[in-house]
C-alpha cells in the first residue's frame, strides 16, 4: 500500500517498491505453500488501485498482472513445480485415496482429523499440552519416522490452541486476529495507508495460521510485531487524510 499511495513522491515510492518485489520473491524461492496467500492479496489490492485510479496503462497492467497470476498457476505443469503445487495435489491424493499421510499435506490432514476428534470430547476446556504430545507421538508411531519425528503439534493455529486449552485458547489466538482487523477498520479513513497494510498482515496471518502453528515460533512472533510496529509508527508519523476527516 505505501508503494501504491500516491500521496507521496515516488523518489520514496520506489524504495517500498523494491522491498515489496524483493519480499515477493523471498517468497517464492522459500517454496512455503501458505505463505503464497500474499500473492493473492496483492493482486487483489493492485486491481483495487487500477481500480480506483483507472490511469491510462491500466489496460497493460491488468495484462501483465493477468499473465503473472497465469505464470503462477500454470507452474504446477511444470517439471520443477517451483510452487510446489503439483506435489500438493499428489499429497491430497496419497492422503485420501490411498490413506498413506507420510508426506506434507498428507501429514497435516491426519493431524487436523486427530485434532477434531479430541476437540469434539473435550471443547469447552480442551486436553492439555501434555495429552497433545501424547497424541501426537502416537500419531508418529503409526507412520513414516523420517516425517513425524520431529512434529510437536497439529500444524493449525487454531485446532491446536483449541484442543490444548478449550474455547479460552481458542479465543485468545482469534483475538490477536481479530485485533489486527479492528486496527485496519478504525484506521481506513484517517490513515489509509496504514489500514491496508494491517488488512494484508491480518489476511496473511490468518491464512498462514490454518496449515501451522506460527506462534510456536519465536521468529514468526517477532517478525509479526515487528511489522505491525513499523505500521504504526509510520502512521503516526504520517499526516491525517484530511479529506475524508471532519475538523473543528
Amino acid at each position: 500500500p505505501a508503494a501504491l499511495d500516491r500521496d507521496t513522491a515516488w523518489s520514496r515510492r520506489r524504495w517500498w517498491a523494491v522491498g515489496l518485489v524483493l519480499g515477493l520473491v523471498a517468497v517464492l524461492v522459500s517454496q512455503t505453500r501458505g505463505a503464497l496467500v500474499i500473492m493473492v492479496w496483492l493482486a487483489g489490492l493492485l486491481l483495487r488501485h487500477l481500480w480506483q485510479h483507472r490511469p491510462v496503462g491500466a489496460p497493460r497492467s491488468l495484462a501483465a498482472l493477468a499473465v503473472a497470476l497465469v505464470l503462477a498457476g500454470s507452474s504446477a505443469w511444470w517439471d520443477a513445480d517451483p510452487l510446489r503445487l503439483r506435489e500438493a495435489g499428489q499429497d491430497v491424493a496419497l492422503a485420501l485415496t490411498q490413506n498413506q499421510p507420510d508426506t506434507s499435506v498428507g501429514s497435516r490432514l491426519e493431524m487436523w482429523s486427530t485434532a477434531a476428534r479430541g476437540i469434539a470430547q473435550a471443547p469447552w476446556l480442551g486436553h492439555g499440552i501434555s495429552a497433545r504430545e501424547v497424541a501426537m507421538r502416537e500419531l508418529g508411531a503409526q507412520h513414516a519416522p523420517h516425517i513425524w519425528a520431529k512434529l510437536r503439534h497439529f500444524h493449525n493455529e487454531y485446532l491446536n490452541a483449541w484442543f490444548d486449552h478449550g474455547v479460552v485458547g481458542l479465543g485468545a489466538v482469534l483475538v490477536t486476529l481479530l485485533g489486527l482487523m479492528t486496527s485496519a477498520h478504525v484506521l481506513r479513513k484517517q490513515q489509509p495507508v496504514a489500514s491496508q497494510q494491517l488488512w494484508g498482515l491480518a489476511v496473511v496471518h490468518g491464512v498462514a495460521g490454518m496449515t501451522n502453528v506460527n506462534t510456536a515460533h519465536n521468529l514468526y512472533t517477532l517478525a509479526l510485531s515487528l511489522a505491525v510496529s513499523a505500521v504504526l509508527l509510520r502512521a503516526a508519523q504520517a499526516p491525517l487524510n484530511n479529506h475524508n476527516t471532519r475538523t473543528s
